[in-house]
């Protein structure tokens, strides 16, 4: 996990968050998975009202222990045409623009401004969301688990089964076509090892 706070002051300060923001938009870099900057204008009262729940939220992000990868900045209204940042939607002080890797322009933050909303709107942006690759591998994953408890414990274990039965069930809402044709074929193959099995249960008591 990698996060940084850049408040700019200067110019060097502007050098050093576009150079951030070039690893930002590198697609093969994995320093940053989204950016928040804060604009702010001097001799502006409701900049000076915004700016504790702002501060409150970089510490916030600066002590969590799990911080995400994520790139704040705080810049004055002077230096908003200097960054390399995508401020169009930037029509007035103080606004807090968003933007993550998957995103071509920026976010504006437009709700209440408090440190409860501003992490909110971080969760918002750095919020992954499981690709499909993921979710086959986890049903092959599952799928694994399935056959070996099969093959250890027999019938004796058949209880076992159903909370692996509600994992693909979940994973079956979750993913696409491809995992509920693997759930249909995995339900069918443990229906008729049922069978089989019931049968030969009935043929052994009737050799009896």
């Amino acid at each position: 996990m990698y996060m940084k706070v850049i408040i700019i002051n200067d110019h060097n300060d502007v050098n050093e968050f576009n150079h951030e923001m070039q690893l930002f938009n590198n697609k093969k870099s994995s320093f940053y998975d989204a950016v928040i900057a804060g604009f702010f204008m001097k001799n502006c009262h409701h900049c000076d009202d915004f700016k504790p729940e702002w501060n409150k939220f970089e510490n916030y992000c600066s002590s969590k222990k799990r911080n995400p990868n994520i790139l704040i900045a705080r810049v004055p209204h002077n230096f908003s045409s200097h960054i390399d940042f995508d401020t169009s939607n930037l029509n007035g002080f103080p606004t807090v623009l968003g933007q993550n890797k998957n995103m071509k322009h920026a976010r504006m933050f437009d709700k209440e401004r408090n440190m409860k909303n501003l992490r909110s709107f971080l969760n918002s942006l750095v919020k992954k969301k499981r690709s499909h690759q993921q979710r086959k591998k986890s049903i092959k994953d599952v799928m694994v688990e399935l056959l070996s408890r099969k093959k250890h414990h027999g019938h004796k274990k058949k209880k076992s089964l159903a909370p692996i039965l509600k994992m693909l069930s979940s994973l079956k809402r979750r993913g696409g076509k491809k995992s509920r044709k693997l759930n249909k074929k995995s339900r069918r193959k443990i229906k008729s090892r049922r069978k089989i099995k019931s049968r030969r249960k009935i043929k052994s008591r009737r050799k009896k």
